[in-house]
């Protein structure tokens, strides 16, 4: 009977362990919530929309920080549609803005990770494991600590997947075409609708993507829209992809062959390494002739987006939950010491080129992705989407 009890309670340990990692990523954030961040180019944005200004103004922090220096200002880098989705927060004190935005974020994140474990069929302890496990990646503290909503399209990007492996077209177009509009480079999943032949998830992801912005140019203006595609992202994108904090392959090739005597390396770089990355994609749909299985496309098309953008950060790596539950649920044994390799270099926090004193060239995250990205283009075997309400069936390897 002693036993049957344990066993029964046997969750409350994996829960524990939950709560903990979700306390963790909400009291990191907690010194923060008073410091200039991300978060703080939407706060006044949508303050000075709100008193019938311009969201791309320079603006003075002290909107946000009444303590900053009134000459200290900056300039939003965003999308409208994402300036616009945080507005509401600049109802309240940042301070309160940046807690409920770190808040909703882990919530949502605990949210995808459940989704994620239902579709691997995993049983309550390893689900709530799953969970824990996801919440401590150190890409989630960094996305609560500075304000951003990279946790917010992980969970519609595993929304989209889920509904997709249902069949849910239209669904799965909507949800990733929310996070298009928010930030560009899920727009990669709407052309991988296209190739797996799910053309109404596409077509539902354009409306979602062009009505979403429709919206936001009526209630900021053309003009923002305008200024937005004409100046912020191309600014925006020639600042930041020099960073040393930056994941993507532009980011390494600008760090390691920056030349003033040879600016072509750069160049050759970046789409060198693009070209790659699209190669290897190529290659895995043609092994499977272009096959319709939402598997192989989120796992293939995850890692490419974030190699494939100017700019990716460390707290978009929890989005690669999916291809490596994916990689996890299909793929044959003789893969899986390969899978474990890349899964711990995911969940490497540095940034930096170099490890013990050699170069990496890549940082280790990025060389995590890249692996990730090779495994799920190898042949394997393929799972099988499971009916709504119902786990995944996986076929055995062979």
């Amino acid at each position: 009977m002693s036993t049957l009890s344990a066993h029964r309670y046997s969750w409350l340990l994996p829960l524990a362990f939950l709560v903990a990692a979700a306390f963790w990523g909400l009291a990191a954030s907690w010194p923060y919530r008073t410091l200039e961040s991300d978060l703080t180019q939407d706060y006044i944005s949508a303050r000075s929309w709100f008193d019938g200004g311009s969201i791309y103004a320079s603006l003075s922090t002290h909107l946000a920080h009444p303590n900053n220096d009134p000459d200290r200002t900056r300039v939003n880098d965003h999308p409208p549609p994402y300036i616009v989705a945080l507005s509401p927060l600049a109802l309240f004190p940042f301070s309160i803005a940046h807690t409920l935005l770190a808040a909703l974020s882990l919530v949502v994140l605990a949210g995808a990770g459940v989704l994620v474990a239902r579709e691997m069929a995993l049983n309550t302890n390893q689900s709530l494991l799953l969970v824990a496990v996801l919440l401590l990646h150190s890409g989630v503290r960094s996305c609560t600590v500075v304000g951003n909503t990279s946790l917010l399209l992980a969970g519609l990007i595993v929304l989209g997947w889920r509904a997709l492996r249902r069949d849910c077209e239209i669904a799965a177009g909507v949800y990733i075409g929310l996070a298009t509009a928010m930030k560009l480079y899920p727009g990669l999943l709407v052309v991988g609708f296209g190739a797996i032949g799910r053309f109404r998830a596409a077509v539902s992801a354009g409306i979602t993507v062009v009505g979403v912005w429709a919206v936001s140019a009526a209630l900021v203006g053309v003009d923002e829209i305008e200024t937005y595609i004409s100046i912020r992202a191309g600014e925006n994108a020639n600042r930041e992809v020099t960073n040393p904090h930056n994941l993507s392959l532009a980011g390494a090739a600008h760090r390691h062959l920056r030349s003033p005597d040879h600016p072509q390396l750069v160049a050759a770089g970046v789409w060198g390494g693009r070209a790659l990355v699209l190669t290897i994609v190529a290659v895995g749909f043609a092994w499977r002739r272009w096959e319709t299985s939402p598997d192989t496309m989120f796992a293939m098309l995850i890692p490419a987006m974030l190699l494939l953008s100017p700019i990716t950060w460390l707290h978009a790596v929890p989005m690669m939950v999916v291809p490596v539950a994916i990689l996890i649920q299909s793929h044959p044994r003789k893969y899986r010491l390969p899978l474990m390799v890349v899964v711990a270099a995911l969940y490497f926090s540095s940034h930096s080129d170099s490890l013990l004193g050699y170069t990496t060239i890549l940082p280790i995250p990025t060389w995590g992705m890249l692996g990730v990205l090779v495994l799920a283009a190898l042949p394997r075997c393929e799972s099988t989407p499971a009916a709504a309400g119902s786990p995944p069936s996986v076929t055995p390897s062979s």
